[in-house]
C-alpha cells in the first residue's frame, strides 16, 4: 500500500519534471487538431526534406508554436517561432509548395466541431473564421466571415452574447488524467472540443478556416468584464489589452497563435444538379452521354467548383479548367502522383513524371501523326501549324512573376509557375526573366521604349499596361486597331474644308468651331482592382468573394500612392484611396476603411462620362445674360483618415494633391467646399458662397 502511494507520487513528479524540462512545451501553446490544421498534418504525415514527394508535407516538429509573422503583411496561417515554416503557403518534402489537402467537407451554414489542444495553457479564447480565397488569403477576408460559437462540449463554457464568435478556454485543473489534464497522446496538452456555426454565403471546393488562439494571461481583453465567467475561470486582474489586437503574435502582449484548416464547403441549396438528370439512357454507352452534354469549371480536373466559371470564358478568367467531369477513378486528379500524361484527367499533364498539373498556357499535345504518309507529294508541307506551340518555349530558365515589369516578385509561390502568377497572384509573367536596361513601373521615362516589358510611359512615368500579359500571340493584334480608330473618326480636317467652300464668313462664324471640341475628351476606362492601385486584367469578371475588390472608375491612380497593405509609416497620407493608413510611428500599413470601401458601382460604371455639355455654349449665345447662377451648397466632409487623425479640410495640405486629382476623392467628393475654393473643384460643381445663396 505504501509502495502504491509512492509510485503515484513519483509518477506525478516525473510528469511535472518532464513538462518543465522540455523547452518546446514551455514556448509553444496550442494548435487545431480536428479537422487537422496544416501544421498538425505536417507533424503527423510530414517527411524530411528530400525524403518524400511533392504530395508529402514537409515535416514539422514545432506544430504548436505558430505565433510569428504579421497578419497585416499576409501571414494569416501562422509561422513557427523559429521562423522556419510559413503555413500560409505550406511546403512539400521537396521544398516546393504543397497542393490542396482537404481535411473535411461541410455544408454552408452547418454547425461543425473544432477540436484543439493547448500545450501550455495561458487561458484566453479562440476564434474561427473562414476565407474562400484559398490560394491568396488575407486577414480582411477572414475577418469578413467569422464562425459563431455554439457550444463547449467538454467544459460548458457559456456563450458571450457580446462577442458571439469567441469560444472561451476552461482553466487547466492540473490533473494528469481525464479531460483537462496533460495527455501523452496529444503531445502534452489539454484537449478542447467546441461547436461553431459556419457563415452563410461562404462555399467552395477549397476554403480555409483560420483558428486564432488569443492568450489571456498577460492582459484583459474587451468584453472580459461582462462575460459570465463560471466559478474559478476568470483571469487575474490585469491591465487592458490593446484594441485592436496587434497583427504580430509574439512581440507584444497578448501572445497569439494562428493555424489554417483546409476544407470543402458545399452550397446550402445547390442550384445545379446535372449528374442525375443527364443520363436518360444508361444502357448504351453511358460514358458518352455526360461527355457531350455537361461541362463545368474545375480546379482539380475532377470536381466542379461553384465559386467561379458559369461559362468557359469566366472559368478561363479564373485560371481554371473547363472540363467534362470524368468517371470516378478513371483518371488522376491534379496534384496527385502520375507517370505519364495519359494518367492525368484532361486537360492535365504529368509534370516532370511526378504529379498531375494544369497549365492554361500549355499547348495541347501535338497530333501530327498523319503527316508521314504523303511523302511522294512535295506540296504537303502542311505541318506548318506545328510551330504554334512555341509560346511555352519562350520561357527561359529565369522566367518569373513580376510586380513592376522588371524584377522577379519576392513571393516564391507566385514565381512557381505562370498559372499561379497570373490567375492566383494577379501579377504579370516575365517569360525571359528579370529585365535589364529599362525602367520599372512607377519610375521616370521619356517614351514607351524606356519602360520594361509592356509598360507604357504616361506623364513621364512608366505605368501598367491595362491590356494585361496573357500571351504575346494574343496581345499584339487586338491592341493596334482600337487606338487607331478613335483618333481617325474625329479629326479636325473635314470641318474646315467644307465650311469655307459652302459659305463664307457672313452666315454664322461661331458654329464651326463649336462642334469638333465635343468629341476630343475620351472618357477614362475603369477597371477592377484588388489593391486600390493596379488594374486586374481587362476581361476580369468581378465577384463578391474577394474581400478587397473595388472598381476604379478612372483606371489606376495617376499618382504614386501606396497600394493596399503597403507600408505608410513615413507618410500617413500616401495610401491609395479609399485605403487608410493604420498603425503607429513604428509601423503602419494601408488597410481598407471600416466599411470596406467606397467601391462605387459593381455593374460597369464606365458610362457616366458620356454626358457632354455641348448644348450649353451653343444655345447661350448672347441672349441669356440675365440667367441667374445656380449654385450648390457644398459641405466639407473629411476622409476617414483625416477624421481619425484630427485633420480639417480647411487647413489640410492634401487639398493641393487630392481633390479632383484623386479617384476616391472625386467619387466621394471629400472636402468639397475647400477643394472648390482652392480651384480644384469637382466636375460640375458650383459651390455657393456668401455672394450666392
Amino acid at each position: 500500500m505504501h509502495s502504491t502511494v509512492d509510485k503515484q507520487a513519483m509518477t506525478r513528479f516525473l510528469l511535472v519534471s518532464f513538462l518543465t524540462a522540455v523547452p518546446s512545451v514551455v514556448n509553444a501553446h496550442g494548435y487545431a487538431s480536428s479537422p487537422r490544421s496544416r501544421n498538425w498534418v505536417a507533424h503527423q504525415d510530414g517527411k524530411a526534406l528530400g525524403a518524400g514527394s511533392e504530395t508529402d508535407p514537409l515535416e514539422e516538429h514545432c506544430h504548436h508554436c505558430l505565433n510569428q509573422g504579421d497578419t497585416a503583411l499576409g501571414d494569416v496561417c501562422g509561422i513557427t517561432n523559429a521562423g522556419s515554416n510559413d503555413y500560409t503557403h505550406p511546403k512539400n518534402a521537396l521544398g516546393g509548395f504543397l497542393g490542396p489537402n482537404v481535411q473535411a467537407q461541410y455544408v454552408e451554414g452547418e454547425t461543425i466541431i473544432i477540436e484543439s489542444v493547448l500545450t501550455s495553457h495561458h487561458q484566453g479564447h479562440q476564434v474561427v473564421k473562414a476565407c474562400p480565397d484559398f490560394f491568396e488569403p488575407t486577414q480582411a477576408c477572414f475577418d469578413a466571415h467569422p464562425l459563431e460559437f455554439v457550444e463547449d462540449m467538454l467544459y460548458g463554457a457559456p456563450k458571450d452574447v457580446n462577442y458571439p464568435e469567441r469560444g472561451y478556454f476552461a482553466p487547466n485543473d492540473g490533473s494528469a488524467e481525464g479531460p483537462g489534464g496533460y495527455s501523452l497522446d496529444q503531445s502534452w496538452g489539454m484537449a478542447f472540443k467546441m461547436k461553431f456555426k459556419l457563415p452563410e454565403g461562404v462555399n467552395g471546393q477549397y476554403v480555409l478556416l483560420q483558428w486564432h488562439y488569443v492568450t489571456g494571461n498577460s492582459c484583459r481583453h474587451p468584453g472580459y468584464d461582462t462575460y459570465p465567467w463560471p466559478s474559478g475561470w476568470e483571469p487575474d486582474n490585469m491591465g487592458p489589452c490593446p484594441d485592436p489586437l496587434p497583427t504580430n503574435g509574439a512581440n507584444v502582449p497578448p501572445e497569439q497563435f494562428w493555424n489554417c484548416i483546409e476544407v470543402t464547403i458545399l452550397p446550402s441549396a445547390p442550384t445545379i444538379s446535372p449528374a442525375p438528370t443527364l443520363p436518360p439512357v444508361p444502357t448504351v454507352a453511358p460514358t458518352d452521354t455526360p461527355t457531350s452534354s455537361y461541362k463545368c469549371c474545375s480546379q482539380d480536373l475532377v470536381n466542379c467548383i461553384n465559386w467561379c466559371g458559369n461559362t468557359k470564358a469566366e472559368c478561363n478568367t479564373c485560371g481554371q479548367a473547363w472540363i467534362t467531369p470524368p468517371d470516378l477513378g478513371s483518371c488522376t486528379a491534379r496534384w496527385q502522383p502520375c507517370s505519364v500524361d495519359s494518367d492525368c484527367c484532361s486537360p492535365g499533364h504529368c509534370e516532370g513524371g511526378t504529379h498531375c498539373e494544369y497549365d492554361p498556357n500549355r499547348a495541347p499535345p501535338p497530333t501530327p501523326a498523319p503527316t508521314p504518309p504523303p511523302q511522294n507529294n512535295p506540296s504537303s508541307p502542311t505541318p506548318a501549324p506545328t510551330p504554334a506551340p512555341t509560346p511555352p518555349t519562350t520561357d527561359s530558365g529565369d522566367a518569373c512573376c513580376t510586380l513592376n515589369y522588371k524584377d522577379c516578385h519576392a513571393n516564391s509561390y507566385c514565381n512557381e509557375n505562370i498559372d499561379q502568377c497570373l490567375n492566383q497572384c494577379d501579377k504579370d509573367w516575365l517569360h525571359d526573366g528579370p529585365q535589364e536596361d529599362c525602367a520599372a513601373l512607377w519610375t521616370p521615362c521619356a517614351s514607351d521604349d524606356d519602360c520594361c516589358f509592356i509598360g507604357l510611359c504616361i506623364n513621364g512615368q512608366c505605368e501598367r499596361n491595362l491590356n494585361g500579359t496573357p500571351s504575346p500571340t494574343v496581345d499584339t493584334s487586338p491592341t493596334t486597331p482600337s487606338p487607331t480608330k478613335t483618333p481617325t473618326s474625329a479629326p479636325h480636317t473635314p470641318s474646315p474644308t467644307k465650311t469655307p467652300t459652302s459659305a463664307p464668313t457672313t452666315s454664322s462664324p461661331t458654329q464651326p468651331p463649336v462642334a469638333p471640341p465635343t468629341e476630343s475628351p475620351t472618357p477614362p476606362e475603369g477597371c477592377y482592382s484588388s489593391n486600390y492601385k493596379d488594374c486586374l486584367v481587362s476581361d476580369y469578371v468581378g465577384h463578391d468573394k474577394s474581400c478587397s475588390m473595388i472598381w476604379l472608375p478612372n483606371g489606376p491612380p495617376q499618382n504614386t500612392c501606396t497600394a493596399l497593405w503597403g507600408e505608410c509609416t513615413n507618410d500617413m497620407s500616401s495610401c491609395c484611396e479609399p485605403a487608410v493608413c493604420f498603425g503607429d510611428a513604428n509601423f503602419a500599413s494601408c488597410v481598407p476603411p471600416p466599411d470596406n470601401g467606397t467601391a462605387a458601382p459593381t455593374e460597369s460604371p464606365s458610362k457616366p462620362p458620356t454626358v457632354v455639355p455641348t448644348k450649353a455654349p451653343t444655345d447661350a449665345a448672347t441672349t441669356a445674360s440675365p440667367t441667374p447662377i445656380v449654385c450648390t451648397i457644398c459641405n466639407d466632409e473629411e476622409t476617414y483618415w483625416m477624421k481619425s487623425t484630427g485633420k480639417d479640410c480647411t487647413t489640410s495640405s492634401l487639398i493641393d494633391t487630392k481633390c479632383n486629382k484623386s479617384d476616391a476623392w472625386t467619387i466621394n467628393k471629400y472636402c468639397r467646399l475647400s477643394c472648390y475654393n482652392a480651384g480644384y473643384g469637382y466636375d460640375g460643381d458650383v459651390c455657393c458662397d456668401s455672394s450666392r445663396v
